[in-house]
C-alpha cells in the first residue's frame, strides 16, 4: 500500500539526549506548514520511538550529532490503494506522479514479474495523486503499462521523476537463481548461479533497464527497451548473469523538491544499491554498497550512459560515461539494500533510507531500515536511526518532499512524513 507514517525528527535544537518521548508534543495546538502548503494541526497524538533501534554489530558510520533520530505518531497512518512500490515525485503542476506494481489500484491491476511465461511480458502501474492533505489525497489516472522482463524474469518500477513537464519512469530487472533464459537462437543460459543460502525471493538483483519519459503526465510513453536484445543491453550496460554484480541496483531519483527545485546544479541523481562481492547475495533489498550518478534531465540524455556522470571517490570526483568508474559513497557487508534518498530544506540535510534484510540473506519476512544524514551528496554519512523489523515488514521506504515541514515547529522538532 502507499502509507504515510507521520513522524518527528529530533534535532539537536531540542537539546535532549534521546528520542524515547512517550508523550504528546509539545507543540500541541499549532500547525505545521507542510512544503505543499497544507497547514497540519499537531493534536493528540502519542509520539514514539520505535521499540528496537539497536544498530547490529559491525556499524561502519559514526552517530549523527545534529539528529537525534525520529518518533511516530501512533496511528496516523493514512493509507491508499492495494500495490506496492509506490514512488511519488512532485511536479511542477503539484500533482504527484508515482509508479506502482504488484497489487491493484481501484480496479486497475499490475504484476511486473513474468514467472515461466515464454513471452517475458509483465506491467508496471502509474496513477496521479492530487491534494495537499496527506490524510486526504485522491489516486487517479490509474493506467498500467506492458514491456518484457527478457532475459530477467522481473520488470519493476524504480526511479521517478517529472521535472519541466517530462516524467521519467525507470524499470531494472530481478531473477531467482539459475533461472533459464532461452535465447533467440534457441540456446538457454541460467542467470545464476548464485551464492547460498537461498534467500526466499527475488534472490538476483538485475541491472537498470531504461526510463520511459512522458510529456503528457502518463497518457502516452516513449519507452527505448521495450524488450532488451542480451544481457548487457541496458541503461548502464551492467549484468547479473554469471554471478556478476550490479552497481545501480533500483536506482532511485533523488528527491529535491518541487520540479526539483533544490538540485545543487540543475541535474537529476539517482542512488542505488550495488555490490563488488560475488561471495554476498545481492537481491532486490540485499547490497553491500549505495552508487551514486547524475545526469542533466532530457529526454535525450536520460538513456545515455556517456552523458551520465558517475562518483568515482573524492579525488576522482565525477567521471563522465564510465560507470566502471563508480565508487560506492557508503558501504556496509551484507547490510545495504534498495535506498532513496532525499533533501530537507527545513534542516539543511541530506537524507539516506536505506531497508535490507534483518535476518541474512532472507527477503521474506521482516527487513530492518536505517536512516544515514549528511550535508554532502557524497560524503561525511552519520547514522541517526536504526529501526530492526521495522514495520516490521517495511520497504521502499522514501520521504515524499511535498509533506516535509517548511521549518521547525515552535519546539524545535522537525515534522515530515515517511512513506
Amino acid at each position: 500500500k502507499l502509507q504515510f507514517l507521520y513522524f518527528i525528527g529530533a534535532t539537536k535544537a531540542m537539546k535532549i539526549p534521546s528520542l524515547v518521548l512517550l508523550a504528546v508534543c509539545s507543540a500541541k495546538g499549532e500547525t505545521v506548514r507542510l512544503a505543499g502548503g497544507f497547514d497540519l494541526p499537531l493534536g493528540d497524538e502519542v509520539w514514539l520511538g520505535w521499540s528496537n533501534s539497536t544498530p547490529p554489530s559491525g556499524n561502519p558510520f559514526p552517530i549523527s550529532k545534529d539528529i537525534i533520530g525520529w518518533e511516530y505518531a501512533n496511528g496516523s497512518n493514512p493509507s491508499y490503494g492495494g500495490a506496492d512500490t509506490w514512488y511519488p515525485t512532485w511536479a511542477a503542476d503539484d500533482n504527484l506522479y508515482t509508479p506502482w506494481t504488484d497489487g491493484h489500484v481501484g480496479s486497475v491491476s499490475s504484476g511486473s514479474g513474468s514467472g515461466s511465461s515464454p513471452t517475458y511480458e509483465s506491467t508496471t502501474g502509474m496513477a496521479t495523486v492530487k491534494g495537499n492533505d496527506p490524510f486526504n489525497l485522491n489516486v487517479t489516472d490509474v493506467h498500467t503499462f506492458q514491456s518484457s522482463t527478457w532475459p530477467y524474469r522481473g520488470r519493476y518500477p524504480c526511479g521517478s521523476l517529472s521535472v519541466n513537464g517530462t516524467w521519467f519512469y525507470g524499470t531494472y530487472f530481478l531473477a531467482n537463481p539459475n533461472a533459464t533464459t532461452v535465447f533467440p537462437d534457441g540456446s538457454t543460459k541460467t542467470v545464476g548461479p548464485n551464492p547460498g543460502p537461498n534467500c526466499g525471493n527475488w534472490c538476483v538483483q538485475g541491472p537498470a533497464v531504461s526510463f520511459r519519459s512522458s510529456v503528457d503526465n502518463g497518457k502516452t510513453w516513449t519507452e527505448p527497451r521495450l524488450r532488451s536484445k542480451g544481457i548487457k543491453d541496458n541503461l548502464f550496460g551492467e549484468t547479473a548473469f554469471n554471478n556478476e554484480r550490479v552497481k545501480f541496483g533500483a536506482p532511485h531519483f533523488i528527491d529535491f523538491g518541487k520540479n526539483m527545485e533544490h538540485s545543487p546544479d540543475g541535474m537529476a541523481y539517482i542512488v542505488g544499491h550495488g555490490s563488488s562481492n560475488r561471495s554476498n547475495v545481492q537481491a532486490w533489498m540485499l547490497g553491500d554498497q549505495v552508487y551514486i550518478a547524475r545526469v542533466i534531465p532530457t529526454v535525450s540524455n536520460i538513456n545515455d550512459v556517456e552523458k551520465w556522470e558517475f562518483y568515482g571517490g573524492s579525488e576522482a570526483g565525477w567521471v563522465k560515461g564510465d560507470i566502471s568508474a563508480a565508487r560506492p559513497i557508503v558501504e556496509w557487508d551484507r547490510n545495504m539494500g534498495v535506498v532513496t534518498m532525499s533533501y530537507h530544506p527545513a534542516i539543511k540535510k541530506y537524507v539516506l533510507c536505506i531497508s535490507t534484510a534483518t535476518n541474512y540473506p532472507s527477503m521474506r519476512g521482516e527487513f530492518d531500515t536505517y536512516f544515514l544524514e549528511s550535508s554532502s551528496l557524497t560524503e561525511g554519512w552519520s547514522l541517526f536511526q536504526y529501526n530492526r523489523a521495522f514495520g516490521p515488514e517495511a520497504y521502499f521506504v522514501h520521504h515524499p518532499s511535498k509533506f516535509m515541514a517548511a521549518s521547525l515547529d515552535s519546539a524545535g522538532r522537525y515534522n515530515l512524513f515517511l512513506s
